[in-house]
């Protein structure tokens, strides 16, 4: 069985030191938003039969991508209607601390773990629209044993009663195994794949290490600046074809002058009311 590519995301050209200016955001390109939609619809046809509504992110190796990834696909699920949690659960690192830029003194998963907070104390509720966010929490010496244990797969099955989808970002997975240690606990492991980055021996090694452990790949997401889904993102004017089918700007435009209208149509109103009385005197008069 090869696991099906669920999504090809264009990886945005623009240098920016905030982690947090690539999430996306209402006015994000159409492609861009569409790609993620994409994902999100294929993800979801995967699970259908899965037990399990938790979902892991890992790659092979650092940089690829797999935080910002796992950050944007949360906000499109939430932006579909269903209520999303966003687990940071690289406590090693903490990607998504400097994504979305809470403290880092901020308990979180670990603290969880360990027994100290209950998780719907520290859950950070509505970070975008319906979207909530567990931090990583305090760095813990010993990360893998937290996730592979049986108080995590506990949290999980609280957490699925509330929760629509359960996101989990976790460190690559050649790195360091606590990705690996989630397997009875998630439906299965988003692998991110990046353009002109990724290496195919370090790919093969992961999708061993994944398959010793019976985590299961539910797809592939690849990643890049000038990647090509088919032969499409290499037509020169693919942008102007998602400019036809982005209506967003006109539905702004509808919205904003259906706000103004009731407040036209009250005037006219009241200018009619006041004529009224003025027209009956002058029929008497007549009279």
């Amino acid at each position: 069985y090869t696991p099906p590519v669920l999504s090809v995301i264009l990886r945005s050209r623009k240098k920016s030191s905030d982690p947090g200016s690539y999430l996306l955001q209402e006015g994000s390109s159409l492609d861009v938003v569409e790609s993620y939609a994409k994902l999100r619809m294929n993800l979801l046809y995967t699970m259908i039969e899965k037990e399990s509504n938790v979902v892991v992110i890992s790659s092979a190796v650092p940089g690829e991508g797999k935080s910002t990834i796992s950050a944007n696909l949360a906000i499109s699920t939430s932006w579909s209607g269903k209520k999303v949690l966003l687990i940071d659960g690289d406590m090693r690192r903490a990607a998504q601390r400097e994504i979305f830029g809470y403290d880092k003194h901020v308990k979180g998963l670990s603290e969880v773990l360990l027994g100290s907070h209950n998780w719907k104390e520290v859950i950070q509720r509505n970070v975008r629209g319906s979207l909530d966010l567990l931090a990583a929490g305090t760095f813990p010496p010993n990360p893998t044993d937290l996730l592979g244990s049986e108080r995590m797969k506990a949290i999980l099955a609280e957490m699925s009663k509330e929760y629509e989808m359960i996101i989990i970002d976790t460190p690559p997975v050649n790195i360091v195994s606590d990705s690996l240690t989630l397997s009875k606990s998630a439906a299965g492991c988003l692998f991110i794949v990046r353009q002109n980055f990724s290496d195919h021996k370090y790919i093969r090694k992961a999708l061993i290490s994944m398959e010793m452990t019976d985590m299961d790949v539910l797809g592939f997401v690849f990643y890049g600046e000038k990647i090509s889904d088919g032969n499409f993102h290499q037509r020169r004017k693919y942008k102007s074809y998602y400019s036809k089918y982005d209506n967003r700007k006109n539905l702004n435009t509808q919205s904003n002058a259906v706000k103004q209208e009731p407040q036209g149509s009250a005037e006219k109103q009241k200018n009619t009311e006041k004529q009224k009385p003025q027209d009956t005197d002058k029929q008497k008069t007549v009279r």
